[in-house]
Parts: structure tokens; C-alpha cells; sequence
């Protein structure tokens, strides 16, 4: 019997989709020939066996040759990944033309890729072409949150196969109990950038609640390097500093992997203290919607229960673990309390990885009966 054969394309390498490749090969086509392209060279850390090949694109090699080099890997393949692009690749759309209907893309950012709009200058036109044709020609779509599927759906911004496969692998297994322990522990998870998360409303919350409590047992750690943060949220911070110097954690260099699991195997609840609208090269993306955070991943993955904005919208998928709170220092103040004194209660509250597995089992079904001929 033919085996079935698999091609990743990664176009540009993001360090932090490390996890969803090895989702990809160990969970989603775990009995499948993979061969791997990197389309920039720099090795990635993915185990080999033997039914993975992993390829790179040598130093000062153009792009196109590489490719060309590798084009029996595209004919042969019966599913062929590609690995959301952040720049144009002329060489990508012309294989993506070729064998698009055996080929699905990966998006992280749905506006960029489903819903720009015409404007009349060169740049953005040369963008508006490359992204509707690679669409067009493109068989389905895997994006990394249901959230964002739905989104796409709501908004019927692409109309052939569209698959939700998570960043990890979260299953009843292997999900994380939830820990009830004293102090209790707050983690903001990612680099500390005021421009894009909003620090300082739980910081005048903490500060408040450690000026009525001095000696209350309870931690704030900014788990990231400080890439950019304001004079006023750094004046909070040194006056909380003040009063008891062991409630909030800060780093000001590379948080190892080590250091960071650590820490969130000490967190009762994450912050995602995201800003909701997000926007790079003119394009609005919206948390929640059109584009997911990673925070979820981290929710999923450590079985955390997580405070987000109420202005973020989340699947049912989620809905057990997320604790919405308003942008405002009283109700976010009386939020802080209230799970501080019912620590026992909201713990309960972890992921539902059971729903949520059964779920992507059966995405990951369809991607096989569609593309793989493979009969359930």
C-alpha cells in the first residue's frame, strides 16, 4: 500500500510556531512521510526520525533555486502545508498555482490574508494581487484558534475547507492540574511592551490591595524581557517595590524555557492584559477575532485560568477558562478580590481539554478524508 506523503513549507521561521510544527508532524499526520522545506537558512530544532526530512536553504542560495531543486517533493506530495508568509514570495505563489488544490495555508492573521482592500498605490496593490490570488488558488485553510475560524466563517471571508488545529497538543491526559497554593500568583506571560498590553491598571490594582494587606501573600510576575514600559508604570512598580518586594517578579533579559515553565507551574491565573485592536502595515487585526493570542495557547497547554478584557471575544471552546474583567480600576479591583477569596472555586474553572480534543480530532479527520483519501 502507497504511503501517503506530506510537504511543509516554512517560509519564514518564527521561533515561537516551534510547537505548532511539532503538532503538525507528531499529532496531526503521526504515521505520514513528512518532508520539511526551510525556506531560510536556519536549522530547526524538530526531532528527526526516520519517516521526517528536514531540508534547508543554503546560505546565499536564491529562493527559487532552492525550490527548484526540491520540485519533485511538490509533485509527489499528496498534502502540501504552507506555513503563513510574512513577505511576498513570487517563487511560493507560482507553486501555490501549480498544485493549490492540493495545498492548505496556514494564517495567524485572517485580515491579511482574507479581507484587504484595493488602494491605489504600487505597494498595495502588488499586496492586494499576491494575497487574493494565493487565496484563490489555495484548497483550504488551517488557522490556530477556533476563535478566528469562526470569525472567517461569520464574516464568509473564504469559501472552500477551513480547519482549526491548535498550537499544542492538549489532551484529558496531558493538561496540567491546576495549582491551589499560597502565595497566590498572577503571571502576565510574554515581553513586557506597554505599546501593545495595558500594565498599568493591574498594577494601581495591586498597589492598592498591597497598601490595605502589606503582608498579603500575593505575586504579579511579568514573565518576559522588558522591551518597553512607561515611567508610570515603572513609578507603580517601585512603590509597590517599597511596601513588600517580593510581589512582583521582572526580568530584564531572555526568559530561558526552564525559567518559564517554572513559573507557570506556580501561576493560579494568567493575565491576558492584551490591547484588542492591533494593526501592522496598515492592516487592523483584532484579538479575539481575527487574530489569536498566545496567552490561549499557554491556557490550554498549563490549564490556567485566564483574565481577558470583556472586549474579547473566544470561542465556547474556551469559555470555561476565561475570566473576563472591564477596564476599570474598581470592577477589575473587586475581580482581584473575589478570586482571591474563592481561590477553590475558580480553580475548578480549568480547560475543558476534553471537549476541545474531541473536537480537533475530528478536524484533524476531515483533513485526512479530504485530502488524504483516508475513510473514517
Amino acid at each position: 500500500m502507497k504511503k501517503t506523503k506530506l510537504l511543509i513549507v516554512i517560509l519564514d521561521y518564527q521561533a515561537n510556531h516551534q510547537a505548532f510544527y511539532s503538532m503538525l508532524i507528531d499529532n496531526v499526520f503521526p504515521n505520514t512521510e513528512i518532508d520539511v522545506l526551510q525556506c531560510k537558512p536556519k536549522k530547526l530544532p524538530l526531532k528527526r526520525e526516520e519517516r521526517v526530512r528536514l531540508y534547508y536553504r543554503k546560505e546565499n542560495q536564491r529562493l527559487n533555486n532552492f525550490l527548484q531543486s526540491k520540485k519533485v517533493f511538490f509533485k509527489e506530495a499528496d498534502l502540501i502545508i504552507f506555513e503563513e508568509f510574512y513577505t511576498f514570495h513570487v517563487s511560493i505563489l507560482l507553486q501555490t498555482i501549480i498544485y493549490g488544490d492540493k495545498a492548505l495555508l496556514v494564517i495567524h492573521n485572517a485580515n491579511k490574508f482574507l479581507k484587504r482592500k484595493l488602494k491605489l498605490n504600487i505597494k498595495s496593490f502588488i499586496a492586494y494581487v499576491f494575497f487574493n490570488t494565493l487565496i484563490h488558488f489555495t484548497k483550504g485553510i488551517i488557522v490556530v484558534s477556533q476563535t478566528v475560524k469562526e470569525y472567517i466563517i461569520e464574516n464568509k471571508l473564504f469559501n472552500d475547507q477551513l480547519f482549526y488545529i491548535p498550537f499544542n497538543n492538549i489532551t484529558e491526559e496531558n493538561s496540567i492540574e491546576v495549582k491551589v497554593d499560597s502565595p497566590i500568583k498572577f503571571t502576565i506571560p510574554g515581553t513586557v511592551n506597554t505599546e501593545r498590553r495595558n500594565y498599568k491598571i493591574f498594577l494601581k490594582v495591586f498597589l492598592r490591595i498591597i497598601k490595605e494587606n502589606p503582608y498579603s501573600e500575593l505575586k504579579l510576575c511579568l514573565l518576559g524581557k522588558i522591551v518597553k514600559i512607561g515611567n508610570e508604570e515603572l513609578k507603580i512598580i517601585e512603590e509597590i517595590n517599597e511596601i513588600n518586594p517580593k510581589v512582583i517578579s521582572l526580568w530584564d533579559e531572555f526568559v530561558d524555557n526552564k525559567t518559564f515553565n517554572n513559573e507557570l507551574l506556580s501561576t493560579q491565573f494568567l493575565i491576558g492584559n492584551i490591547n484588542i485592536d492591533y494593526t501592522e502595515n496598515n492592516i487592523k487585526e483584532v484579538y479575539g477575532q481575527s487574530k489569536e493570542t498566545g496567552v490561549l495557547f499557554l491556557m490550554m497547554q498549563y490549564n490556567i485560568p485566564i483574565l481577558f478584557p470583556e472586549e474579547y471575544k473566544y470561542s465556547s471552546l474556551y469559555k470555561s477558562s476565561i475570566l473576563p474583567y472591564k477596564n476599570d480600576e474598581d470592577d477589575l479591583y473587586n475581580t482581584i478580590l473575589a478570586l482571591l477569596t474563592s481561590i477553590d472555586t475558580i480553580s475548578t474553572k480549568a480547560f475543558g481539554a476534553e471537549e476541545h480534543s474531541l473536537y480537533v480530532k475530528k478536524e484533524v479527520l476531515r483533513i485526512h478524508k479530504i485530502f488524504l483519501g483516508v475513510k473514517n
